[in-house]
This record gives structure tokens, C-alpha cells and sequence, in this order.
């Protein structure tokens, strides 16, 4: 008896207990793979807002920089001169325009882009992306420049950058009829009186791809920043050519591609560089020097002048402080999230300025949505 209960355990398990076995295997294994799918799915939503975050920081530190330099080296008195700015035909760039008149440091127009979108203008010496040269700053007298704040000679232009010369109540300098000259010929821009002494801005340096051989068309330099339609396709405008930014396939249908487009001081036209994916709307607002906030509607609708947006004693204009608010797509869709319905509408700009973003009627209920804010005062708008 004991050799042949031997012999039958030596057998092995019956056919029930091994289908038994790998029954729970499989639902072991089942469960494990269904487990990991939602923990990696979670891995790469949450990577993807990651990535979001990080890249629209990135980006906003463009046009967080640009307000701070909003008016820097502008002229505030350009004495009649008839200079270029944006030669296209698209109407919010064009109606940005001051050719004739002292620039503008900031203009907004009020629900004129993409998706009820405002659109932004900055202009200053220093906004270009690739320029390094744009923003240097020396001082000039009659015995010729001399290094100004730094002595290492790194705020220098160099000899073949084309600059522009402002005299000390910042009335454009013009010499030999051009104002503009490269910064190692300025004979002609230097005051006749020793005691005076003029600021030389760096406007633009000289590139193989885009040499300037006449110099700048506008004694400045400019920034548009706008959201792009989905398809990121810019239709040709005038005399400038159409461009296509890359939206990423991930962005919700009723998004764009907030960018900032530079205004290329050879041809007129744009250069763009995508800042914020998957961007659905941007807001802005102005502080007033005298109190109180408005909208892009009503800078829009007021007309200020370059003198009342720098006015910094109250009354009309007098803008204080720039705020922008950007409404865009975190991550990509989820069909198992749904936004809450009780902060729809998203508040996108100042309560009871701005745009009530509607998620329902936009189908973006599976998106997370983030506003990115910035606000900053512009370090260079001054009295006239």
C-alpha cells in the first residue's frame, strides 16, 4: 500500500488542478496587465502636463521679458518721419502700425485673433528672439561713445550693428537724413555740444541670411503675439508670404499655437516662434497710473497715443502695469476625465473684464485646462 501511494503522488497534478491553476494565473495576470496599463496611462497623462507646464513657462518667459522692455529705446519724438513698420495686408498687425508717428510701446486689440482671442503688440529695441545684438545700449558725445554700464564692453555694439541715436529728451536723432547708422560711423549723430550727451540703442546685427544693407525700417523693434488658427496654417497677407506653425496633434480642435511674431526689419513681414501649445484664448488688461483696470476694448477704444501710454502722472492712459492671461489645453484628451462643471465657464482675464470660456460648447470636457497668468509693469515707460 505505502509503495503504491508512492508511485500515484510521483504522478503529477490531475488535468482540474492545473486548469484550476492556470485559471488563477490568468486573472492574476489579467489584473497585473490591466493595472500597469492604467498606471502607465496615468504616467504619460501626467507627463504630458508635465511637459506642458514646463514648456509654457518657457515660452511666457518670452513675453514676460518683452513687457518689461516695453518702450525701451522708443523715440518719443520722431519729427514727421516716414518710416516702415508691417507692409502686409493682415488688419490686426496693420492697425498696430504709427509709421508717421511716435510708436506705441504696447497696443491690444480686443477680441480680433483666434477664438475671441486678443492680440498684443510690444515694441522696443530689445524684442527680437536670435538678435543678440538688439538692445545694447552706449552713450555718445561729441568726443565720440563711450561704454555705458558695463566696462567689460559686453552692452558694446559691435562696429557693423545698425543702431539708433536718441538725444536726452528722447527725440529721434537724424544724420545725413537717415536715422539709422552703423555703430561704427556715427560722426554724423554726435551733439555739437560737449555737455550733451545722446543714447545709442542697438537695433539689429547684421546676418548672412539677412545682411540689412540699407539699415532698419523703423527705428525699433516689434513683437505680435497672437494664437494661430488650429490647422497653424497663416495665410499669405499682401506681399507677405503665407507661414505654418506646427500645432501638436494632441491639441484639442479649438485650440492654436500662441506665437510670437517678430517684425523682420528687411522685408516688413513676420518671423514666427511658437511659444504655448494647445492655446484656446488670451486676455488682456491694462492697471492705469491713475487707478483702476481696463480692457483691450477700451485701450482700443480710447486711441491712446504713444504720450498717454507712457503718461505715468494719471488721467487719460498711463498704463502702469500689462496683464495677460493665457487659456491652454495641460496634457492631452482623457475620456475618463471630464472638466467640472462648476468652473464652467473659465474666467479667463479680470473679473468682469476678459472672456467667460465656455469648455461645454467648445467640446473640451475630456481636457484639463490651465490659465497661465503674467503680470508685470514695464520698466521703461516714463512722462513725456
Amino acid at each position: 500500500m505505502i509503495q503504491g501511494y508512492a508511485i500515484r503522488k510521483a504522478g503529477g497534478f490531475t488535468m482540474i488542478e492545473l486548469l484550476v491553476a492556470l485559471a488563477i494565473s490568468m486573472f492574476v495576470i489579467a489584473g497585473t496587465t490591466t493595472l500597469f496599463a492604467q498606471l502607465f496611462s496615468q504616467y504619460k497623462r501626467e507627463s504630458r502636463v508635465a511637459q506642458t507646464d514646463i514648456g509654457s513657462a518657457l515660452g511666457l518667459d518670452y513675453l514676460r521679458k518683452d513687457i518689461q522692455s516695453a518702450g525701451y529705446g522708443l523715440p518719443w519724438d520722431v519729427s514727421g518721419l516716414a518710416y516702415n513698420e508691417y507692409v502686409g495686408g493682415d488688419s490686426n498687425a496693420a492697425a498696430a502700425n504709427d509709421a508717421g508717428n511716435p510708436p506705441r510701446a504696447v497696443v491690444a486689440l480686443n477680441n480680433a485673433g483666434q477664438f475671441n482671442s486678443d492680440y498684443l503688440v510690444i515694441k522696443s529695441v530689445s524684442v527680437p528672439v536670435n538678435n543678440m545684438g538688439a538692445g545694447k545700449t552706449e552713450m555718445l558725445q561729441s568726443t565720440g561713445p563711450r561704454t555705458w554700464v558695463d566696462p567689460s564692453g559686453n552692452e558694446t555694439p559691435a562696429a557693423g550693428d545698425w543702431v539708433i541715436v536718441l538725444s536726452s529728451d528722447n527725440t529721434l536723432v537724424l544724420g545725413g537724413g537717415q536715422f539709422s547708422t552703423q555703430f561704427n560711423n556715427l560722426g554724423n549723430f554726435e551733439p555739437t555740444d560737449p555737455s550733451q550727451v545722446y543714447m545709442v540703442y542697438d537695433v539689429a546685427t547684421p546676418t548672412p541670411g539677412d545682411p540689412l544693407p540699407t539699415g532698419p525700417s523703423m527705428p525699433f523693434n516689434r513683437a505680435d503675439y497672437f494664437i494661430t488658427p488650429h490647422s497653424g496654417n497663416i495665410p499669405a497677407s499682401g506681399t507677405c508670404p503665407a507661414a505654418s506653425i506646427q500645432v501638436p496633434a494632441r491639441c484639442n480642435a479649438n485650440t492654436g499655437e500662441l506665437v510670437k511674431a517678430v517684425l523682420n526689419q528687411t522685408s516688413g513681414c513676420f518671423d514666427y516662434y511658437p511659444i504655448v501649445d494647445c492655446a484656446a484664448d488670451m486676455q488682456v488688461t491694462f492697471e492705469l497710473a491713475g487707478g483702476g483696470i481696463i480692457d483691450a476694448g477700451a485701450e482700443q477704444a480710447q486711441g491712446l497715443t504713444a504720450a498717454q501710454i507712457r503718461q505715468q502722472t494719471g488721467g487719460v492712459g498711463g498704463i502702469e502695469e500689462i496683464r495677460v492671461f493665457v487659456l491652454a489645453q495641460e496634457g492631452q484628451m482623457d475620456p475618463n476625465y471630464t472638466f467640472p462643471a462648476a468652473q464652467d465657464p473659465i474666467q479667463v482675464g479680470d473679473p468682469g473684464l476678459g472672456d467667460q470660456h465656455q469648455v461645454a460648447n467648445n467640446n473640451q470636457q475630456h481636457y484639463r485646462w490651465k490659465v497661465y497668468t503674467v503680470i508685470e509693469k514695464p520698466f521703461n515707460l516714463g512722462v513725456q
